[in-house]
């Protein structure tokens, strides 16, 4: 099964058009909020939006071709991906091909003895 990204990702980066970054944005419950877009600028940040209201920036690349998004709640412990699922088609996608529609509320702890993988650089 090929997921999807919310815009055509077998059209050349080159030929990535705003449309396209805002429909991927909109595919995981935000906005891309940049008021323009040229494709030379796929390294370059930009504006963006979650769905719960956080702005951030980062480059097109990192949100299309890194999976990225927000910093805030993207990968937030403890993990409650049944709820971000009911808002985010990207999430859906993967959460409901394991999990039931009314499993909303099933959050997983990070554990005392579990090691946090995540390294956040300030």
């Amino acid at each position: 099964m090929l997921l999807d990204h919310g815009y055509d990702d077998k059209k050349p980066l080159e030929k990535l058009e705003l449309k396209d970054l805002q429909s991927a944005a909109n595919f995981r419950g935000g906005e891309c909020i940049a008021e323009e877009y040229e494709a030379e600028d796929l390294h370059k940040k930009i504006a963006w939006r979650c769905g719960e209201g956080h702005e951030f920036l980062s480059t097109p690349y990192t949100v299309l071709k890194g999976g990225y998004w927000c910093p805030h709640c993207s990968e937030p412990k403890p993990w409650r991906y049944g709820a971000l699922a009911k808002k985010i088609p990207f999430y859906a996608q993967l959460y409901y091909d394991t999990h039931g529609k009314d499993e909303e509320n099933d959050v997983y702890p990070n554990p005392d003895d579990e090691d946090d993988f995540i390294i956040y650089y300030k």
